[in-house]
């Protein structure tokens, strides 16, 4: 395959004569778009034993060129080349950022949920609805409800829980009375007692503290380089947790229906 750009620079199209003689119907068609999805032998990981870095100033497309030229050598004579175009009416999405790995995960709960083979289920005293995804071995504390959201392996989510519209990685830790809503946490995360995160991304083995309530932040472990930039630990205070509790004690006022979650309707797939 040869981009638009290459093309474009180059002036023409290099075909090779022997392609021609070989295969005389040869179709060349400019409607095709590079996914820039690759599969190869399983033993190319062991390649690089001590793990280092590959890095290269060349193009991808001459990188593409010499990795093709190389299988062609260690193939029988006219053997095919593993390529696939996908039909015009299969789904397909690229995610390669985190809003788009969100809006995808919404896409796929919104399709379970239209199957119509599911139904409310409960975990213990758990409330889950039918939009959700969650992996048996979770445990859900009593009197959390879960709604349109991905629960991973190995995830303990404690007592009078909210999460919503969230994707929750594997091996998670979510303690009593946390709120999450439109989040994506990652693997091993723990979030301390009633934390509550708004359109927040948490980086795996990241511990939020107790009482921390953030919006629109992108949570992230910190490196002696970051350090030396004055890095922030989120976490509230005790008093807060005094005045937000309502009563004398600590005792929370909790309300099942007082719980209220934004709506997404617009999504890059309704668009």
């Amino acid at each position: 395959m040869y981009s638009k750009d290459f093309v474009t620079i180059d002036k023409f199209l290099k075909i090779r004569t022997q392609l021609l003689w070989r295969y005389p119907t040869t179709s060349i068609s400019t409607k095709l778009l590079d996914s820039f999805i690759f599969f190869m032998n399983g033993k190319c990981r062991t390649t690089n034993k001590n793990n280092e870095d590959i890095e290269t100033s060349r193009s991808i497309n001459k990188v593409k060129r010499d990795l093709a030229r190389n299988s062609w050598k260690h193939s029988s004579g006219k053997s095919t080349i593993g390529m696939f175009a996908l039909p015009r009416n299969a789904f397909f999405v690229r995610v390669n950022n985190l809003p788009v790995y969100m809006e995808v995960n919404r896409h796929y709960l919104k399709e379970f949920a239209k199957s119509g083979n599911r139904t409310n289920a409960t975990k213990g005293s758990a409330n889950i609805g039918v939009d959700c995804l969650v992996e048996e071995d979770a445990e859900i504390g009593e009197r959390t409800t879960v709604k349109r959201s991905v629960i991973g392996k190995d995830v303990k989510i404690g007592k009078k829980c909210r999460i919503s519209a969230s994707v929750i990685l594997d091996g998670v830790t979510i303690e009593d009375e946390v709120q999450l809503e439109n989040c994506i946490i990652g693997k091993n995360v723990k979030i301390e007692y009633r934390g509550k995160l708004v359109n927040c991304n948490v980086e795996g083995s990241y511990t939020v503290g107790k009482n921390v309530n953030l919006k629109g932040e992108t949570l992230k472990n910190l490196n002696l380089d970051e350090l030396s930039d004055g890095g922030v630990f989120y976490e509230g205070s005790e008093d807060e947790t005094t005045d937000e509790s309502g009563s004398e004690g600590g005792v929370s006022e909790y309300d099942d229906e007082g719980f209220e979650e934004e709506e997404y309707e617009d999504d890059i797939f309704a668009r």
